[in-house]
């Protein structure tokens, strides 16, 4: 601890919970596990700005990301196969500053207006889908593209009646940084061109 305090030790933890202002950004009955009290739960369905959120984390280096690519940008309907991966590819540049690790942060949110009247039971504001820890030099200006596969079953949800997991017709949000989701990371769209099953 003294040599992170003392700048020996370029820190590079992430916080594995969210830090919340207080107890009233929690629902009522925040003790209970039932799925219909997590509106407001955890990074997964918190819509209010939380103190530290989950995937927050100090360095003493500046780094920046940049040109977020999606391969493939979309999944043709009926033909994804579950075991298949999207590729999420960004450049990140260690600007300035020591020498330390960098993780790197892939969140997945699908659209309120994706989907079919009351196909999906759980709908989270966003997911942490994938990471990645890299070494950063002490070379100001170095450069390094970063790539997450992000499986295609990782983005089903429970729908239906009988709450199967399935993927869901629409548009996912894909965000890609250093220290969470939206908006200190890049944002890119995934489109499922999916139709209905019985389509």
């Amino acid at each position: 601890l003294a040599d992170v305090l003392l700048g020996a030790v370029n820190p590079s933890g992430r916080l594995p919970e969210t830090v919340f202002t207080g107890l009233d950004q929690l629902p009522e009955d925040y003790l209970s596990l039932a799925m219909d009290d997590a509106p407001g739960r955890t990074h997964r369905y918190l819509t209010e700005t939380p103190l530290y959120a989950f995937g927050f984390g100090l360095s003493y280096s500046r780094r920046t990301y940049s040109q977020l690519t999606l391969e493939p940008a979309s999944i043709e309907a009926g033909a994804h196969d579950p075991s298949a991966v999207v590729a999420a590819s960004v450049v990140l540049e260690c600007e300035s500053g020591p020498a330390g690790g960098e993780v790197v942060q892939l969140y997945v949110s699908l659209r309120e207006d994706a989907g079919r009247a009351g196909d999906a039971v759980s709908r989270p504001v966003r997911e942490l889908k994938g990471f990645s820890r890299v070494a950063c030099g002490d070379e100001a200006g170095a450069k390094q593209t970063v790539t997450i596969d992000l499986p295609v079953e990782e983005l089903y949800l429970a729908a239906g009646a009988d709450s199967t997991m399935q993927l869901i017709e629409g548009t996912y949000d894909i965000w890609v940084g250093g220290v969470g989701p939206a908006p200190q990371g890049l944002h890119a769209d995934l489109d499922e061109q999916l139709q209905p099953a019985h389509a």
